[in-house]
């Protein structure tokens, strides 16, 4: 069964529950910074640990589950968990989720080099990839029962292409 969980959490919650996970990739920001990649390059380009409470938002994906933040005030947050498996959080809001169908989507500039580049944006990005483009895949859920609620995408990994 496939949940989401949500709740608005303090700086310390937010560390505990992401440290609860083991997630391959993510996408972290806080302005002007934008960081995309591996976890592991992420945390050696952070000087060792990601603290998620340092960046105004982000998402950390694996193949079955993502949690997303964004930050509400000072020391409290928005999070929301996405997973394919059933979980529970104690405090946290559960809905059943349906996965609608999966999909992907380019993600800024062509590469040269160990960086994509896009002329409308001035920074290079490093994607996890090492194809021409990179693209983004997710998968599109729905509240079960509930379409008015609305559909959103929940990551799962990058990938590369040459077209």
């Amino acid at each position: 069964m496939s949940v989401a969980l949500a709740n608005i959490v303090d700086k310390d919650r937010l560390r505990e529950v992401v440290n609860s996970f083991d997630f391959k990739q993510g996408i972290l920001q806080s302005a002007p910074q934008i960081y995309v990649g591996e976890i592991a390059e992420l945390k050696k380009e952070l000087d060792g640990e990601i603290e998620p409470d340092d960046f105004e938002g982000g998402r950390l994906f694996s193949a079955k589950l993502e949690i997303r933040w964004r930050k509400k005030e000072k020391n409290k947050f928005y999070t929301l968990l996405i997973s394919e498996e059933d979980i529970s959080l104690e405090g946290y809001e559960k809905k059943d989720l349906m996965m609608t169908s999966y999909l992907s989507f380019y993600l800024w500039g062509e590469k040269d080099g160990n960086f994509w580049y896009e002329l409308r944006i001035p920074k290079g990005w490093k994607y996890p990839v090492e194809r021409r483009r990179a693209k983004i895949k997710a998968v599109e859920c729905e509240v079960k029962g509930k379409p008015s609620e609305g559909k959103f995408y929940r990551f799962y990994s990058f990938e590369g292409v040459d077209q």
